[in-house]
């Protein structure tokens, strides 16, 4: 066994996951800090002040476990190796963290892990392009720890290591081997069982005792024989049982990373959101479809046995169907593929009573074009027909004998899809989630996931396998021997909603890719998430997502992009916030629903929010810039007030200048300048017309999607007020623009920046801002904060905070070094590129 002694554990500044810790400074804990340092043996004690953090690096240098010059002390191979940590704990929280760099020692992923009392014996995965690594350790609360001593091991004789990883190559291949050979044995078992020729031995053994019956197994035999004696259910199903216990024999199972979980994401965080809709819909769904509209009218899941007493009780105006195999929880189970058969009598009357109530009947195949055939009965017998698959309407035409038919792609729900997540949790490189398919008629599937894994599988890729563990049937759904190491675990829907935002490259397979409406819902989701999304070639995804979606049709364009995607983070970060804003405008479940209602007749719309904006100024020259932050602004109902905070304004003059902005009607206070900032802003929030009222500063940069992604992150987040603590700042001194704030974006904060305030109305006109001229803002979110309203930071970008030479010209000030010390990023003159996406 080979073993590294760690050093002595100093401080040092190194950035884990979206943020940069800061570490202790050895000298400031140096009376309660002490190394032993025994022969083999190192432990360190901590005393802490309540509830603090405090982070230590094992020592000070990378630890290269790809060269010689390491003098056989840290043997650790690529792949994954074993770390034993023995630790003693009084209180609080112990986690080690692992970083792992390439050859210019920059981090290209990490791990990490809760520690307890006790042994700890930890897997590590080495990512395929690391070099090195180091170790951290972070302590949280109070109280002290030891850890003694740490061991890498790899168990290899670096003597003579040639020969020793041919043993361990044998080695690891040898429960694949007995896997294979097990499942072997269970299929030629099954088809022995199966064949003519046992089948008729046991007619012949049985047809002593039970002569008339054997012969009616002999015709069965026969009948059998001519199908070319076919598996049946039962025997497929047996199949698949004894194969499942093979595979869930953690000895049988293939090389595997340590399994990976997800929280279950929190989708309302605590909201109770009014329905997009107020209209009631009778439905009948499956769970996945259900979760992602229910958020847009008042849905009732119909009942088999109760469905005419809700459809009366509740006044629905509107029966939605959608291809459903279980239905309602299993209600309806096959009734919509068996429409014709006694069982689903119940569906059929409940379509007939509906049509005779005149209420309209919808039903949605979000499995075409694959299973058309499956569900054209009961099409056959509803008022409107729609469909994922725009190529499969004429079909239905024909086939329906009525015009009604209409695309109805899949789409985004914003409360349960957006940029929101838990930093607290880890962020990895690249994600596939699904099956494998090796089934003739999934061919193409299995060609274009093969594309997308070997493109990936040398950047540190997880696979969630769907089938990981199921006891349904797996014979033909086991990935291949060289992805088996790439497998860590699989994940319910409401988990993998969490694992979207804690990816920077999602890979995307499309069984349907000929199509140009249908393709996997999951695009619109990562996309909304702002997740990077890879995927092969379709029709669908190029027409629509073209610009944010890395099309590949090949596994080295696959690796090239995902190479692009992680080195690129800027560039990256604008293309999500676009796509993001696509798919919030376009491709959402109101959207969708609203198309529903138009092609049916139904007169209920989409209407945008109004905004009031409300902008006080005292300074002339700056009305220029006002009425340009106005008069390029995307957002469709907008009213502004403009407050004029002295008496040297002409204000007739001010409203005619201001008047010919394009739908947006502008009113002008004037007050006299002894009148406070805070009294001018509550004069003008005391007469807006507006659902939500925004906060724009004078001689600020305000883009033009500025108040657009605003509302878009309402919708999402359920906040009360939206602004942006992460900003960008243009320094005319130095003629530079800096970075504020960077990683506080899409996420519930308690401050933002006065000049991005947005608020909803009815929240402004209750606390309203105190009679200062400086500080107002501050104030008004403190108030807000107490009362319990949510208060969120959305993205950093559409808004550039400019900060004049003269600091006398502005009510916000500071030193500049010292303030510059805390910006990031500088980068020269006025950065509109960056800012404004």
């Amino acid at each position: 066994m080979s073993i590294v002694k760690p050093s002595f554990f100093v401080c040092k500044q190194i950035s884990l996951g979206d943020s940069d810790f800061l570490w202790t400074n050895v000298e400031d804990v140096d009376k309660e800090f002490l190394v032993k340092d025994f022969p083999m043996y190192t432990s360190v004690f901590v005393r802490q002040g309540e509830e603090s953090i405090v982070y230590y690096t094992m020592s000070d240098k990378y630890f290269d476990y790809q060269t010689v010059k390491l003098e056989k002390k840290c043997a650790i191979s690529e792949g994954t190796y074993k770390v034993v940590i023995n630790v003693k704990m009084s209180t609080g929280i112990l986690e080690y963290w692992v970083v792992f760099y390439n050859n210019e020692y920059k981090k290209i992923s990490h791990q990490y892990s809760r520690m307890y009392n006790g042994k700890n014996t930890l897997k590590i995965n080495a990512p395929a392009k690391s070099k090195s690594f180091r170790f951290f350790f972070k302590f949280t609360g109070s109280g002290n720890f030891e850890i003694s001593p740490v061991y890498f091991s790899t168990f290899v004789d670096y003597d003579d290591e040639q020969s020793v990883n041919v043993i361990f190559n044998k080695l690891s291949k040898q429960n694949q081997v007995l896997r294979d050979k097990a499942i072997e044995l269970c299929k030629k078992s099954i088809a022995l069982e199966y064949s003519t020729n046992y089948k008729l031995g046991r007619a012949i053994m049985q047809l002593k005792y039970a002569p008339i019956k054997t012969f009616g197994v002999l015709k069965k035999i026969r009948k059998s024989y001519k199908r070319g004696n076919p598996l049946t259910h039962r025997g497929q199903q047996r199949l698949s049982d004894m194969v499942g216990e093979i595979m869930r024999l953690e000895s049988f199972g293939y090389e595997s990373r340590s399994k990976i979980d997800f929280p279950v994401y929190d989708k309302l965080k605590g909201l109770k959101p009014k329905p997009t809709f107020d209209v009631n819909i009778a439905v009948i769904m499956d769970t996945f479809s259900l979760d992602s509209f229910e958020y847009e009218a008042n849905f009732i899941k119909l009942n088999k046995k109760e469905w005419k007493r809700q459809l009366i009780d509740n006044q629905v105006e509107l029966l939605f169907l959608e291809s459903a195999w279980n239905g309602n929880n299993g209600q309806w189970k096959f009734m919509m593929t068996s429409y014709d058969k006694p069982f689903a009598k119940p569906l059929r009357e409940l379509i007939k009573f509906a049509k005779a109530k005149g209420i309209p009947v919808v039903f949605w195949n979000k499995e075409d074009p694959t299973n058309f055939d499956e569900f054209i009965n009961i099409a056959k017998d509803c008022d409107f027909i729609f469909t994922t698959a725009a190529e499969k309407i004429k079909d239905y035409k024909r086939a329906v004998n009525h015009e009604n038919v209409y695309s109805l792609m899949f789409a985004a729900q914003p409360l349960i899809h957006n940029p929101i997540k838990d930093t607290k949790l880890p962020t990895y490189d690249v994600c596939f989630a699904g099956s494998w398919y090796d089934k003739p008629e999934f061919e193409d599937r299995k060609k274009f996931t093969s594309v997308v894994l070997d493109g990936a599988i040398e950047c540190d890729l997880h696979i969630f396998d769907r089938m990981y563990g199921s006891k349904e049937s797996i014979t033909n759904r086991i990935f291949p021997r060289k992805y088996q190491k790439y497998i860590v675990g699989s994940l319910e829907y409401d988990k993998m909603l969490t694992a979207y935002r804690h990816y920077k490259v999602f890979l995307n397979v499309n069984t349907i890719y000929k199509s140009q409406t249908m393709f996997s819902r999951r695009v619109f989701e990562l996309l909304a998430c702002g997740t990077p999304v890879v995927s092969t070639e379709s029709r669908g995804i190029e027409r629509l997502f073209s610009e944010y979606v890395s099309i590949c049709n090949n596994s080295d364009e696959v690796r090239n992009s995902i190479d692009s995607i992680l080195s690129n983070p800027k560039a990256i970060k604008h293309k999500n916030h676009l796509a993001m804003r696509e798919v919030f405008l376009e491709h959402t479940y109101s959207k969708r629903m609203e198309r529903i209602f138009k092609k049916i007749g139904l007169s209920y719309r989409l209407e945008d929010k109004k905004v009031t904006t409300i902008t006080v100024t005292n300074r002339i020259n700056y009305l220029e810039n006002i009425k340009n932050n106005l008069s390029k602004q995307k957002y469709n109902n907008i009213e502004s007030i403009i407050v004029l905070n002295d008496n040297k304004f002409n204000a007739k003059e001010v409203e005619d200048f201001l008047s010919n902005i394009e739908n947006i009607n502008v009113k002008v206070l004037q007050y006299d300048e002894k009148i406070s900032l805070g009294e001018c802003f509550n004069n003008a929030v005391n007469i807006a017309n507006g659902d939500y009222i925004a906060k724009m500063d004078d001689d600020d940069y305000y883009g033009e999607y500025y108040i657009l992604d605003a509302i878009n992150a309402f919708k999402y987040s359920g906040a009360d007020i939206i602004g942006k603590k992460h900003i960008f700042i243009y320094f005319e001194e130095k003629d530079c623009t800096y970075e504020k704030y960077k990683g506080a974006s899409y996420k519930y904060i308690d401050f933002i920046t006065g000049a991005t305030i947005i608020s909803k109305t009815s929240i402004m006109k209750e606390i309203g801002f105190v009679s200062k001229n400086t500080g107002e803002d501050t104030n008004f979110l403190i108030e807000a904060k107490s009362r319990g309203y949510r208060i969120y930071s959305t993205d950093p970008y559409n808004f550039l905070c400019m900060r004049r030479k003269s600091m006398e010209s502005h009510t916000w000030t500071f030193n500049v070094e010292q303030f510059l010390n805390t910006c990031d990023n500088p980068s020269n003159s006025i950065d509109f590129d960056r800012v404004m996406v």
